[in-house]
């Protein structure tokens, strides 16, 4: 597995040459996707820049079908298993996607990039800095505070979200409650099956430096 981190630093070289999109289109694989029912930090890091994240639905992969033809073109044309290092690997790819870009004629005797001129760049500049101006801890949360989730307290008295116990309280031991984001406030809000909100608890973790450096849910 890619570590987040390094996925991250791909994707900003991606929006230095390519622009900083308004959405991206992913799968439900780490790091955009999990299965707690909340978004990835990864997914928060993306939302504060103001990048929405559409998701394939599960095991449909067919949803997205035209990068995975293009994911498989890649393999059989770069025959990585011929590869004598890592940096052929790098080479072989980077030299067919502008041959599968530039040169080849897909459309009309047109290549992909004759074609459709406007995906040159999505006009959204990007580089590092900007992202240090503008990114937006309010936008991180309130797409956080989008999200509800069902919870069973353990006996102690605690659910966990991003890798961290929320203290429910004894009393509520082995029972359900659901858990959101208050987005203005940064506090969990715990609510019981009838929807009654029983606590509230401060959430700190959840700053600007700590999303963007994707080190809220380290364990």
């Amino acid at each position: 597995m890619v570590p987040v981190a390094l996925v991250q630093q791909a994707q900003r070289r991606c929006f230095e040459r390519w622009g900083c999109p308004q959405v991206v289109r992913v799968d439900n694989g780490y790091p955009w996707g999990t299965s707690s029912g909340l978004p990835t930090v990864y997914g928060l890091w993306l939302a504060g820049l103001g990048v929405q994240m559409r998701w394939n639905e599960p095991y449909r992969p067919e949803q997205n079908g035209v990068i995975e033809s293009s994911q498989g073109v890649t393999q059989r044309w770069v025959d990585p298993k011929t590869c004598a290092h890592i940096e052929e690997r790098r080479r072989r790819v980077e030299q067919e996607d502008y041959v599968q870009r530039e040169c080849y004629p897909a459309i009309d005797g047109m290549s992909r990039r004759q074609a459709f001129p406007g995906l040159l760049h999505s006009g959204r500049g990007y580089c590092l800095s900007w992202e240090k101006l503008v990114w937006d801890l309010g936008e991180a949360m309130r797409l956080l505070g989008n999200y509800q989730v069902r919870r069973k307290v353990s006996k102690r008295g605690q659910v966990s979200a991003y890798h961290r116990l929320i203290q429910v309280g004894q009393p509520y031991g082995e029972n359900w409650v659901y858990l959101r984001m208050d987005p203005e406030k940064v506090e969990w809000v715990i609510s019981d099956v009838q929807g009654k909100e029983i606590r509230r608890r401060p959430a700190p973790q959840f700053t600007a430096e700590a999303i963007v450096g994707l080190s809220v849910a380290q364990r």
